[in-house]
């Protein structure tokens, strides 16, 4: 009886500590890349192209309650030559779930910075869904889709990307 008593003490305890990574006062670092997934259309001066994209996104975030936590990605993508580098205040939603698989919606919008044939800088727009695996208690990886439209004074950029990354929760 009393083994019995500790084994499920320790499942439950063990269940607490898996459904606790997005509480309300805990950060997270995340990072996620696509790799020549992301298919670009711009149209500059009335012509559109298109080109193959890299993407890499660093943020850093904060739970402000549970499972919402506001953060702050910042985004490098490099296409045909030329770089954009964004900075975009995020909120996220971990949707509750009883099980590691978590679902996750964001949005954002921030300032964009397009550099390589020329220089200009606008507003970026983005959002995004997926899904996080809680490999552990602090660590996820992350799988999903993002969206993103750039405008820079009347020219934009427009992508879709899948991005496959990992957090660290703390």
């Amino acid at each position: 009886m009393k083994l019995k008593t500790i084994f499920i003490s320790l499942l439950l305890l063990a269940s607490t500590l898996a459904y606790s990574q997005t509480e309300k006062g805990k950060w997270h670092l995340s990072g996620s890349s696509s790799i020549q997934v992301a298919n670009s259309s711009i149209s500059v001066a009335g012509r559109t192209h298109s080109a193959t994209t890299i993407i890499f996104n660093p943020s850093v975030g904060y739970f402000v309650a549970k499972n919402f936590s506001l953060a702050m990605d910042m985004g490098v993508m490099s296409q045909d030559g030329e770089t954009n580098f964004s900075v975009i205040p995020t909120a996220s939603y971990f949707f509750p779930t009883r099980s590691n698989l978590r679902p996750v919606a964001q949005v954002g919008v921030g300032y964009s910075q397009l550099s390589g044939y020329g220089r200009s800088s606008g507003v970026v727009v983005g959002a995004g869904i997926g899904v996080a695996y809680f490999a552990s208690e602090n660590i996820s990886v992350d799988i999903g889709m993002q969206y993103l439209y750039n405008n820079y004074d009347g020219d934009a950029l427009n992508t879709i990307a899948g991005m496959v990354g990992f957090s660290v929760y703390f």
